[in-house]
């Protein structure tokens, strides 16, 4: 189910349906596979939740960004400024009962790395509930986490959370919950002497550059995806 779910949403793979998506912008509604069309209009949804924080349209933002990292230089104002005018919800258009998704704009771009892995451990997790399952643990690694039940004899499954320092900073306990653990400079590119995280902000176009680690639990992964994004670049609001 993993592997056919990135067959969807990846955007490394030049045949997925995101890639071919992201090509045809400007071209009118795609037919996309129907998890596709979910995500992209739960997305949007997240994008006015956070205010803007969360946007899966920055994949313009992303590009030009991992192009400043190979050339070892910033991105002009001119470039930053084109990049910024294809990002934004109204540029995308979602038909369900299609299962068609519209970017509006040529060079527009959908990135659904911030939100995909949550909502696919979603996926596993009703899943395994079908299949009878009642406690599990299911991981991507360190930030995103989705819990079954809980061990019996326990409250709740331990995590153990990072701080920014590469120290700790608490634990949580899942029942029935996922947490979400995101990184300001968790991956990050070194230009001109500074530091650019990987998590990019919608508002002004830029990389995050302090260091902060951002924790959202919620009753599913991708909402608890979409607010430790937002988290991270709202700050301490």
């Amino acid at each position: 189910e993993v592997t056919r779910l990135e067959r969807v949403f990846s955007r490394f793979d030049a045949t997925s349906d995101l890639s071919r998506l992201n090509r045809a912008a400007g071209s009118g509604p795609i037919p996309v596979a129907e998890p596709l069309a979910e995500l992209t209009e739960l997305s949007i949804g997240y994008t006015q939740l956070t205010r803007g924080a969360f946007d899966v349209t920055v994949g313009p933002l992303v590009v030009l960004w991992l192009e400043a990292e190979r050339a070892g230089r910033l991105p002009s104002a001119e470039a930053l400024a084109a990049a910024r005018s294809r990002v934004g919800p109204a540029g995308v258009g979602v038909d369900r009962a299609a299962n068609t998704v519209e970017l509006r704009l040529p060079g527009a771009m959908l990135d659904l790395g911030g939100i995909a892995k949550g909502w696919t451990l979603d996926r596993l997790a009703e899943k395994l509930r079908e299949a009878g399952v009642s406690r599990a643990l299911l991981a991507f690694g360190q930030s995103s986490i989705c819990a079954l039940g809980k061990p019996a004899g326990w409250d709740g499954w331990g995590i153990l959370l990072g701080d920014a320092s590469g120290g700790y900073a608490g634990t949580a306990q899942l029942d029935d919950r996922s947490i979400s653990v995101s990184g300001s400079l968790g991956q990050y590119a070194e230009i001109a002497g500074r530091r650019y995280g990987h998590v990019i902000d919608p508002g002004t176009g830029e990389p995050l550059t302090r260091a902060r680690v951002a924790a959202a639990l919620a009753a599913d992964g991708a909402r608890a995806e979409a607010l430790s994004k937002a988290l991270l670049i709202l700050g301490e609001h």
